[in-house]
């Protein structure tokens, strides 16, 4: 189970400072819909869930996402630049994450 404090205890531990809200749920129908409609308090919010029942990704496409399985979030930041300035932001955010995995010991990514 996704542990609230224990997340948010690592990430100070890191030195991560920016103003965050961290949501997570045992299931959703989609973090990224979640998102969408919900009033956000912090810069930046992220959802995530032990499961999702309608998961999707970009151009909608959807995918099986079992519970516990797998990493199920979503985040929501405000950016200065233009969206189009920004189609690469989810690839460079997944590469950032199996760095990170992999520098934590887990290699099988």
């Amino acid at each position: 189970m996704l542990e609230k404090i224990q997340i948010l205890n690592f990430l100070h531990l890191q030195g991560f400072t920016y103003p965050l809200e961290l949501l997570i749920f045992p299931k959703l129908a989609s973090t990224s819909n979640f998102l969408l409609h919900y009033k956000r308090s912090a810069a930046l919010t992220i959802c995530l869930a032990e499961e999702q029942t309608a998961g999707r990704g970009s151009r909608n496409r959807q995918w099986f996402s079992p519970p516990a399985t797998n990493l199920y979030f979503s985040l929501r930041w405000n950016f200065s630049s233009a969206p189009s300035k920004l189609t690469a932001v989810s690839l460079v955010v997944g590469l950032a994450l199996c760095a990170l995995l992999s520098e934590e010991g887990i290699s099988q990514l």
